[in-house]
């Protein structure tokens, strides 16, 4: 037929998306596997005879456990065998995948990167996170009794070894991976490089001085110790702690730690570690009362 102007365009939009659900005379909550536009936007019938949407109508239409447009809530449970179908016409069933290197830092959400977000390869507890001069990347977790140990700026940190604590073991370096958003859905590929900022990790109750450390499902949050506190690593399958340095560490001016300083009285009772023998510059008084015990074998040395 003729028209005035431009005649309408003839267009086939395809297929309907179906959901299909069956009722038990009990379940009222029934979720699309797609988001929907609104309750008007989807056609729902039971035993093929479709309902009315709306509040004190058949159903309701609204978000579901994770926040996304696709559940309808009936005002009654539907019968038990009740055939349930819901055709969402608006909507298309194409699944998209974001090209590599197309979801940039002002596309993330502040704070939406979590623990449980990052995956640095090879993950195991203890681990912490360092940036290496390009990323961040994982530090194993090092011998159970080492310290963090910063090299500077410009170099990567490394465990340590404090040499007058008696349980520390050697030195160990570090190696790196990478990390993901949402949980198997965008893959590192898919993440522009340095876009997870530190603005967009949050870690629960955040505060300055805190460090990350892999806890052995995800990345955890480890709160500032005490001031003056090390980072001591018990070693890989366990969660680093905050530990003070044995008395006795090395003191001086600036780098030049060259003097070993002791109090010079004893006024608690105190027994020597077993298999070991103890130094202190004297002279040492030790106050009434107060017992010192050396096992057989040991030796305590005042010089």
């Amino acid at each position: 037929m003729p028209y005035i102007g431009k005649g309408p365009i003839d267009r086939t939009l395809g297929l309907n998306e179906k959901d299909t659900f069956t009722g038990d005379g009990s379940t009222v909550a029934f979720d699309l596997s797609s988001v929907a536009l609104s309750a008007n936007a989807i056609e729902v019938f039971i035993d093929n005879v479709r309902q009315e949407p709306g509040s004190g109508k058949a159903y309701t239409f609204g978000v579901d456990g994770s926040g996304d447009l696709k559940r309808i809530t009936f005002s009654a449970a539907p019968a038990n065998s009740a055939e349930i179908y819901v055709l969402n016409p608006l909507r298309t069933q194409i699944t998209e995948t974001p090209s590599d290197n197309t979801i940039t830092s002002a596309k993330i959400v502040g704070n939406a990167v979590t623990g449980a977000k990052i995956a640095m390869g090879s993950d195991a507890q203890g681990d912490v996170l360092f940036y290496g001069g390009t990323d961040y990347e994982r530090l194993a977790a090092g011998t159970s009794g080492q310290f963090l140990k910063t090299q500077g700026a410009g170099a990567d940190p490394v465990w340590g070894t404090v040499s007058t604590d008696p349980t520390m073991g050697g030195d160990i370096s570090g190696t790196a991976s990478n990390a993901q958003i949402v949980a198997n859905a965008v893959t590192s590929n898919e993440i522009a490089n340095n876009a997870v900022t530190g603005a967009k990790i949050a870690m629960t109750s955040d505060a300055q001085g805190d460090v990350l450390f892999y806890g052995g499902t995800d990345y955890e949050r480890l709160a500032a110790g005490t001031s003056g506190y090390f980072l001591k690593t018990l070693g890989s399958g366990a969660d680093p702690a905050w530990a003070e340095v044995p008395a006795g560490a090395p003191t001086g001016g600036g780098t030049e730690k060259v003097f070993y300083e002791n109090e010079n009285s004893v006024d608690t009772d105190y027994t020597l570690t077993t298999n070991y023998n103890a130094v202190s510059a004297g002279p040492v008084t030790v106050a009434s009362g107060v017992t010192v015990t050396i096992p057989a074998g040991q030796a305590w040395v005042i010089v």
